[in-house]
C-alpha cells in the first residue's frame, strides 16, 4: 500500500506542476481526485476502488468546471475595442474627401483617420459625417 501512497502523491504533484506551467486549465481536476485517492490509499482501500474513485471524481470535477466556465463565459459582455467604438460617432472632415479617389482625412474622437465615403461621394472640409465602418486604417463615412 505504501507504493499507492507514493503513486497518488506523485499524481497530485505532477498535476500541480503541469497546471502551474500552462496558461489553460489542463489538469486541475486531477488534484482533488488524487487527494481523495491518496486518502483511500492511506486507509488501505483496494487499488481498484482507488482507481475507480480517481476516474469518477476526475470526470465529475471536469464536468463541474466546464459548466461553471461556460456560464461565466456567457455572462461576460464583449467590450468593443477602439475601432468598434468609432461606429456611429461624428467625424469632422479635416482634408477634403475625394469620392472618386477615396482620399481624405477626418477627425474622430480627437484622432485623425484616412477617410472615404461609403457612397463614393465627395465631402468638404468642416463637414460633419457619421462613421459607418472601419477597414484597416480607413474610416468609411456617410452623411
Amino acid at each position: 500500500m505504501f507504493a499507492m501512497i507514493v503513486f497518488w502523491t506523485l499524481i497530485i504533484l505532477l498535476s500541480l506542476y503541469i497546471e502551474a506551467n500552462t496558461a489553460a486549465l489542463v489538469s486541475i481536476w486531477f488534484v482533488p481526485a488524487g487527494i481523495v485517492s491518496l486518502i483511500m490509499a492511506i486507509f488501505k482501500v483496494e487499488v481498484l476502488w482507488q482507481l475507480v474513485a480517481f476516474a469518477a471524481l476526475s470526470a465529475l470535477f471536469l464536468l463541474i468546471s466546464l459548466t461553471v466556465f461556460r456560464k461565466y463565459r456567457k455572462r461576460r459582455s464583449i467590450l468593443p475595442n477602439n475601432v468598434d467604438r468609432l461606429k456611429g460617432m461624428n467625424a469632422v472632415v479635416v482634408k477634403r474627401i475625394n469620392g472618386a479617389e477615396g482620399t481624405g482625412e477626418v477627425k474622430v474622437d480627437g484622432k485623425y483617420w484616412r477617410a472615404a465615403m461609403v457612397d463614393k461621394s465627395d465631402a468638404e472640409e468642416g463637414e460633419v459625417l457619421k462613421v459607418d465602418h472601419v477597414e484597416s486604417t480607413r474610416v468609411f463615412c456617410e452623411r
